[in-house]
C-alpha cells in the first residue's frame, strides 16, 4: 500500500481530501454501511501531485478511512478481494433464505 500522496505536511492534513470522496460519484462502489461497510473506488490526478488510486471505506458508525496504492494494478487486486468478500456474504445470506 502506498503513502497518501494527498496527505499535507500537518498531523490531520489531507484528511478532508478523503472524506470528500465519500460525497463524490465513484468510479465503482460497492455495498452498503449497513452490510459490511461502503466501498468507493477513485483514480485521478491532483495537480503538482501526480496519479493517485485509492479506496474509501465507510463503516456502519461513519468512520471513513482510505487506502492508497502506487499503481492501479494494486488497486484492481484490493478491489477484486473486495468483491470477493461481498460476493461471499452474499452467497451465504442466500444458503439462510433456503
Amino acid at each position: 500500500m502506498a503513502r497518501n500522496p494527498i496527505k499535507g505536511p500537518g498531523k490531520f492534513e489531507g484528511e478532508t481530501y478523503i472524506a470528500r470522496y465519500v460525497h463524490e460519484e465513484p468510479d465503482e462502489d460497492i455495498g452498503s454501511v449497513d452490510e459490511l461497510g461502503w466501498y468507493g473506488r477513485f483514480s485521478g490526478k491532483i495537480k503538482g501531485r501526480g496519479p493517485f488510486h485509492l479506496y474509501v471505506f465507510e463503516g456502519s458508525q461513519g468512520f471513513v478511512t482510505a487506502s492508497f496504492f502506487d499503481t492501479k494494478a494494486e488497486l484492481d487486486d484490493a478491489w477484486d478481494e473486495i468483491e470477493a468478500a461481498y460476493s461471499n456474504y452474499y452467497d451465504e445470506g442466500d444458503e439462510g433464505d433456503e
